[in-house]
């Protein structure tokens, strides 16, 4: 049959080709692929409408396949959480290897200054498998240096403090949704700079300068770049009693796919504190354009209060009404399969309602419920493309959120945290917004055993999700438990161990992106 068909197809390009070249005309080709087995470039004037491509493999196909094509040989790092019960100390250089099943592995170094005045970090990552990146094999390099600094000429002198960071980060991946999936590489340098000063009798200022650039190269050569700097600058000269008045200026200027994009902010605030009661505001206007060469422009309106009812008893609230940029470097760190041929917009965000109340019994006790309403303006969402990859959608949506966090330390051995949430984020017409669980739900506690051995329990929550705004397919939700371990074997060496996944549950965080079984990581690290 394969044969009949490829036979056809050549008698068919061999009559159109010599049609047209009698006529002249531009021979343009395209791509059809038979049964997703046979490849053929047929000219695009043979058919008046093309065909679609095939669909995706089935799970019984990808069942026939060698098990290297969609199972990643490096497997990935688990979800990260920090661990908050570590002794401290006075190290100034850490170097940190880890390794688990599958062949995963990463070497990590830090080295950290601990000067008064002036301290360096400097962040070093060489990962083969990456932060929980499902059917992908994974490389990664990151470095990171951070500088700060604070000077006061005499202590009632204005301190002038400010800080700088240089970050660099590479990512080779290769995707596992179809086997014909691309290759790709990304690389991330930001420069960012601060400078703030306290003036006594002279004009207090807060200034910062930054420079991002994101390149993404796809496998067939095609590449998307973004490149954008920034400068924003705010001062409060104006002082009457606890009033606090000013102004804000952010500028920024965008490359992205050879298209200048600009948005700039302008807004006066203004600021009241006492010991009971605390308000902050913002009132200005906001001009930005998008990759469709649309200009927006939206007033900028932004209200934060802090009330102090009570020693053990705060409320917080907010009112906002503003807009901000899309970034593609944001969405592809958010999403490591997104498509180039996402286009950069701009979020308008007409009301968002922000009410938390807190209440700190004790000082080991504290426990927060946060509720929380907006509405969002032609906003981007991820939406799958078919072919293992995705690409950003802009819609209108409104969410709801409500939180409930609690924390308790009962000595400095011991921790407990846990969070629930429930959220509701629907477009116009009531259908949800993909990849929003509808609830999710943590508990920790985190122990240390002995001096030398420390150790934390996660369980996990997290609810089903639609996995498209066009179709009604949805990602099953999923149970994740987690443990890690530290054993220092003296003030140098210590043995660090990850569990994830100890229910064996199918985590699947993108469609067609899915994490099997459990994993084990074993780690060492050294102290200088």
């Amino acid at each position: 049959m394969n044969v009949y068909r490829i036979t056809l197809a050549l008698a068919l390009l061999g009559t159109t080709l010599a049609a047209q070249q009698q006529r002249g005309e531009p021979i343009d080709f395209m791509t059809i692929v038979i049964e997703g087995k046979e490849t053929l470039f047929l000219p695009k004037s043979l058919v008046k409408h093309p065909p679609e491509p095939p669909p995706p493999y089935t799970q019984r196909e990808l069942d026939s396949i060698n098990p290297l094509e969609k199972t990643p040989l490096f497997r990935s790092e688990p979800l990260e959480y920090q661990r908050r019960i570590l002794q401290p100390s006075d190290e100034t250089l850490t170097l940190t290897a880890h390794a688990g099943l599958y062949g995963f592995a990463g070497l990590d170094a830090l080295y950290q200054t601990q000067v008064d005045r002036y301290t360096l970090d400097l962040r070093g990552t060489l990962d083969r498998g990456g932060p929980y990146r499902p059917n992908a094999d994974y490389f990664r390099t990151h470095f990171r240096a951070f500088a700060r600094t604070a000077t006061q000429a005499a202590p009632e002198a204005p301190r002038m403090m400010g800080n700088g960071m240089l970050d660099v980060q590479t990512r080779t991946y290769r995707l596992f949704a179809v086997p014909s999936a691309p290759e790709r590489s990304a690389q991330t340098i930001a420069l960012a700079l601060q400078q703030q000063y306290s003036g006594g009798t002279t004009l207090p200022y807060h200034a910062a300068f930054e420079l991002h650039h994101t390149r993404l190269r796809q496998m067939d050569s095609s590449t998307t770049n973004e490149t954008e700097l920034r400068a924003w600058a705010s001062s409060m000269p104006l002082r009457v009693d606890n009033i606090v008045l000013g102004a804000r200026a952010d500028l920024s200027v965008r490359n992205y796919r050879g298209t200048a994009l600009h948005f700039h902010t302008l807004a006066l605030s203004g600021s009241y504190a006492d010991s009971a009661f605390a308000v902050e505001a913002q009132l200005g206007a906001q001009l930005g354009t998008t990759s469709w060469r649309t200009t927006e422009f939206t007033p900028l309106a932004d209200v934060r209060a802090r009330w102090r009812i009570l020693p053990w008893l705060w409320l917080d609230g907010r009112i906002q009404s503003s807009m901000a940029t899309v970034y593609f470097r944001s969405e592809l760190a958010r999403c490591p399969y997104l498509s180039d041929t996402a286009a950069i917009g701009l979020q308008l965000s007409p009301y968002q309602l922000d009410a938390e109340i807190t209440i700190i019994p004790s000082p080991q006790l504290q426990v927060s419920a946060n509720v929380q309403l907006s509405s969002f303006s032609e906003a981007p969402y991820p939406e799958p493309q078919g072919d293992g990859t995705f690409a950003l959608r802009y819609a209108s949506w409104t969410q709801r959120k409500i939180e409930l966090r609690g924390s308790y330390t009962p000595n400095s051995q011991d921790f407990l945290r846990a969070m629930v949430r429930v959220l509701d984020a629907t477009f116009d017409d009531g259908s949800r917004v993909p990849y929003r669980p509808e609830f999710t739900a943590d508990i920790e506690y985190g122990k240390a055993i002995t001096e030398r051995l420390i150790a934390s329990v996660r369980t996990g929550y997290v609810s089903s999700r639609r996995a498209s705004a066009q179709r009604t397919d949805r990602l099953q939700g999923y149970l994740v438990i987690a443990a890690r371990g530290e054993y220092r074997l003296n003030s140098v060496l210590s043995v660090t161990a990850m569990l994830d996944n100890l229910a064996g549950s199918t985590i699947e965080l993108w469609q067609g992106y899915i994490e099997r079984s459990s994993f084990v990581g074993i780690g060492l690290a050294v102290r200088f």
